[in-house]
């Protein structure tokens, strides 16, 4: 067991450098449940998740609505990158009235049978993962000794989400779901308005503070759909694009052009500029 905390402010208290140094072929099932997502979060799985995809192995999401901060494009991301519609894609959002799902858990099953789980304060968000934040957390390694059946039960936890009795649950696999869980008020189209940390602190407010920024940068995802990933060249002027940049998508207007499921499996490539802009989320 590791414990982690990014209040060092060193690399290796980030949760992305944890996920990245996992071999991408040695993953045979990713789960994760947030409370918080946006889907460049998932920038430090990159390499995991395309793998996964190529081979048709298991990937199971769970994210919460939370009021609706999340938004249309970030699931739209999402069941994009992890290839849906397929039987071993599984996404879904859950959304309570009253309250928050707030959990903050990745589990990767290896092909060798080990486990590891991250439990902690970081949601998969670009300054969850890159210690944008301050976070804390445990990472349980079977592979250090850590109780295989500890680890087992983290994987169950996520797993119940997808028991079909229950009410909170919208199971998604196309962008025609995403937009039922919109028009039924669970997710957004942009992210809510919030006070900006810089100027936000109570009693510190107005004082010269520290300035907190990510100890990881990622590049953002870009999903691309088998059409682009064909041809080089550009659209012919006044045609339609079917690339996705991810950055951008979750910063759009209130009323977006509507948007057709990509044809599976959707293949993706990450942008290298605009590293800035991710880490305002």
């Amino acid at each position: 067991m590791r414990y982690l905390d990014s209040s060092t402010r060193t690399a290796d208290q980030a949760l992305g450098h944890w996920i990245e140094n996992e071999a991408p072929t040695s993953i045979e099932h990713l789960r994760f449940q947030t409370g918080y997502f946006s889907v460049n979060g998932l920038s430090p799985f990159r390499d995991v998740v395309k793998e996964m995809v190529d081979a048709d192995l298991p990937i199971s999401a769970v994210v919460g609505s939370n009021e609706k901060d999340t938004t249309k494009n970030d699931i739209e991301g999402l069941i994009d990158l992890v290839g849906c519609p397929r039987a071993n894609a599984r996404v879904c959002v859950v959304s309570y009235s009253g309250g928050l799902i707030h959990p903050k858990v990745a589990h990767l099953t290896r092909t060798d049978g080990s486990q590891l789980a991250y439990v902690g304060s970081a949601n998969l968000t670009p300054a969850g993962v890159g210690a944008g934040n301050i976070e804390a957390g445990l990472l349980l390694d079977t592979n250090d000794g850590d109780s295989s059946s500890i680890l087992s039960e983290i994987a169950s936890a996520i797993d119940r989400w997808y028991d079909p009795s229950l009410p909170e649950v919208s199971v998604l696999q196309t962008h025609a779901d995403v937009q039922q869980c919109v028009d039924n008020g669970i997710l957004g189209l942009t992210k809510p308005a919030r006070p900006s940390t810089a100027t936000s602190g109570g009693a510190a407010s107005g004082a010269s503070k520290p300035v907190l920024s990510a100890i990881k940068k990622y590049p953002p995802i870009v999903l691309t759909t088998p059409a682009d990933a064909a041809s080089s060249s550009p659209a012919p002027t006044g045609g339609t694009s079917t690339t996705t940049n991810a950055t951008t998508a979750s910063s759009s207007s209130s009323t977006p052009a509507p948007s057709t499921p990509a044809p599976y499996p959707p293949t993706f490539r990450f942008a290298s500029d605009d590293l800035n802009s991710i880490f305002a989320n």
